[in-house]
């Protein structure tokens, strides 16, 4: 049953809007013609009390004048809770009835009671005022004297109904039907459009090759089934995709290192010493090359899982290494920094970013700093830099600038930048260059919420 009535329901966006829409307008239209045929009934039924008390009156003018015409009128008024009657043997002053000639008509049901019988209004306030305050929906009484032919006169207030509350009235109605459409609208768009896209922006958001691929809920219009059906599809290609090269690479770095090693043997039995040590140099070119595409694969997979480490104590050895072999760095931050990461693909990108700095400049600069939370490190040389315009590009892997051009080829394949870049994005982090004056560049790691609170 519940299936059989989806599928009578519209699918696409534009016919959902639609049918909201459109029930809106139908139940602003129930509404108010509900108020008409209410209001209605309610103007027929005073009609029919104005027939009667027109018929009372002619019972009571017929009557002779004693306390059987007391009772009569004693009766009208309680018949009639609406209508206040009550006999007088006075006729109305010329105050009471009022410049003018009084106010609305009476009813026309009091035209013609009779011979002898006359009607006055007794409302000063005259008819603009009563049509005032039937536009302002106020509800007034209205007076009459009723002068029967021996003189008695019949005294009648019509009070009026009140008015419905605001909320029962035609302004109020609509109203309420607006915004009860608006909220009706509101929670069709959260529910059947927000949050099937929000559940699709987050599933872009949180795509990882490595984690399983749960499916998207099949729910909100067509258009949103077909973009997540659409997603799901290109987030599988995109992993077999990822797992196909990976697998190729890995296969062609494995089948490589066969061959290579034979020919570093059969090196060995050059006679030409000059031609064996170019011949084993572009052998172990081939080697880094090799070794750097797998390490770049393997940072890209995210494998390592994140543990407590001193970053203090590993990048100060880091660079104490560097010293030992005569290098000129230094190194600025605490004795003692705990940080959660990764700690050999932290180490890793740490060591690629001072071997850069020392192949393209002649000093390096290491400062490890804490910005709240954040594990910020910087590695400043004073080498050529690379230029704003490169800084996006050198960040892939195989990419080389000016300056590694002009080295020699094995010194570098344009890996370094790419392997510290997967490491940063392994966690979370942010890899940024800064140009320093008069030459020179800054690389920053900041790796947001990783530092451990110190203890005590």
């Amino acid at each position: 049953m519940t299936e059989s009535l989806a599928r009578l329901l519209p699918r696409r966006i534009a016919a959902q809007t639609a049918a909201v829409v459109i029930l809106s307008l139908v139940l602003i239209h129930v509404a108010l013609t509900a108020f008409v045929l209410l209001r209605d009934e309610g103007e027929a039924r005073r009609n029919a009390d104005f027939v009667h008390i027109a018929t009372l009156v002619r019972i009571v003018a017929a009557t002779p004048a004693g306390d059987r015409r007391e009772r009569l009128v004693a009766t009208m008024a309680a018949t009639f809770p609406g209508m206040e009657a009550s006999l007088s043997g006075a006729p109305p002053s010329e105050g009471e009835i009022g410049p003018g000639g009084g106010g609305p008509r009476p009813p026309p049901h009091f035209a013609e009671l009779g011979p002898g019988i006359r009607v006055v209004d007794l409302d000063p306030a005259g008819g603009r005022i009563a049509s005032q305050s039937v536009a302002f929906g106020a509800s007034r009484p209205r007076r009459f004297a009723i002068g029967l032919p021996d003189g008695d006169w019949i005294r009648l207030v019509d009070r009026p109904p009140p008015p419905p509350p605001f909320f029962f009235g035609p302004w109020g109605m609509s109203l309420a039907i607006i915004v009860v459409s608006t909220i009706l609208l509101g929670l069709w768009a959260a529910r059947g459009l927000v949050g099937p896209l929000r559940a699709l922006a987050a599933a872009a958001r949180d795509f990882d090759i490595e984690g399983e691929i749960e499916p998207l809920p099949a729910r909100g219009p067509e258009e949103v089934r077909v973009a997540a059906s659409a997603f799901e599809a290109m987030r599988r290609r995109i992993r077999a995709l990822v797992e196909d090269r990976t697998h190729m690479l890995a296969a062609m770095g494995h089948d490589l290192r066969t061959p290579l090693t034979r020919l570093r043997l059969r090196s060995e039995f050059v006679a030409d010493a000059a031609l064996r040590e170019e011949i084993q140099r572009d052998l172990s070119g081939m080697n880094a090359m090799i070794d750097g595409a797998l390490t770049y694969l393997a940072e890209g997979r995210h494998r390592e899982t994140c543990g407590l480490v001193d970053v203090a104590v590993m990048v100060q050895t880091i660079s104490d290494g560097h010293a030992d072999l005569g290098r000129d760095i230094t190194f600025h931050g605490p004795d003692h920094l705990v940080a959660r990461i990764r700690p050999s693909a932290f180490e890793r990108a740490v060591i690629n970013l001072v071997d850069n700095a020392l192949k393209f400049g002649t000093r390096c600069e290491v400062r490890l700093t804490v910005a709240g939370r954040d594990l910020v490190i910087e590695v400043e040389d004073d080498g050529p830099g690379i230029a704003e315009t490169e800084r996006a590009a050198m960040l892939r892997p195989f990419v080389r600038g000016d300056a590694a051009r002009n080295m020699d080829e094995a010194r570098g394949f344009g890996l370094g930048l790419a392997i510290v870049a997967a490491v940063v994005d392994g966690h979370a982090g942010e890899l940024t260059f800064d140009a320093v004056a008069p030459h020179g560049l800054v690389a920053r790691i900041r790796l947001p919420g990783c530092v451990q609170p110190a203890e005590g």
